[in-house]
């Protein structure tokens, strides 16, 4: 539904390999997974203990940041351990502001009939664990609300109007669509079709094997896999 894929890998240089090769198996796209950053802490740096009294999500309550790692200088971390660190920060008078917020772990008071907060570890870029995985769409909502869940900003060229005639790559429809893409497959709500093309001024039996792709001017380039022109309307 989000389009997020958690990987455990022993280096770090195969995860890329392995998000491509997901996306083209598991959706034939393999920029799917985009491996964009899901996670900041710049907002607990910014705004302190107020972004997390200022969420207004229904059946969550306090917010407590109880450990923090906090990356100051170059390889100086600094561990905090609290019932809340904000607090042991303000009396230590630590610039709180200077250097990078890494690593955070909130615990997450949810109404309802267990008493027992939900604890969620977050670490920049990309790692974000909840303890109790029935509240993971809330915490997803809370976490999006305070701001240290990011949001890809949305692409304001590409909407339904945008890509009319309606003729594009899956790929392209993905980027629209996200994850409700196969569904609308399935219930044929979009059907496969040829893209335009055109037949090849040197070739023309062959058929209409050139693409063709309009430019920005209102030109348009035929391609094929023989060779590449430029032709007016």
């Amino acid at each position: 539904m989000v389009g997020r894929l958690r990987i455990a890998a022993r280096a770090a240089s195969i995860i890329d390999f392995y998000r491509r090769t997901l996306g083209h198996i598991l959706f034939g796209d393999e920029r799917f997974f985009t491996g964009d950053p899901v996670c900041s802490l710049a907002v607990l740096q910014e705004r302190g203990r107020a972004a997390l009294e200022n969420h207004n999500v229904f059946l969550v309550g306090r917010i407590r940041l109880t450990e923090c790692l906090w990356e100051r200088g170059d390889r100086n971390l600094i561990q905090f351990r609290s019932a809340d660190c904000f607090r042991t920060i303000e009396e230590l008078r630590l610039p709180l502001t200077e250097g990078t917020l890494i690593q955070a772990k909130l615990k997450v008071e949810v109404i309802g009939k267990s008493a027992r907060p939900v604890t969620v570890n977050v670490r920049v870029p990309s790692r974000i664990e909840v303890s109790q995985k029935t509240h993971e769409d809330l915490i997803d909502r809370v976490l999006t609300a305070i701001g240290i869940r990011t949001v890809a900003p949305p692409n304001a060229r590409q909407d339904l109007w945008s890509l009319h005639p309606w003729r594009h790559p899956i790929a392209v429809w993905r980027g629209l669509f996200g994850a409700e893409i196969d569904t609308l497959v399935r219930s044929r709500v979009l059907l496969p079709v040829q893209l335009e093309s055109v037949p090849h001024p040197a070739h023309p039996a062959a058929g209409r094997i050139v693409s063709a792709q309009q430019l920005s001017d209102g030109e348009f380039y035929g391609i094929s896999d023989r060779a590449t022109f430029r032709r007016r309307r």
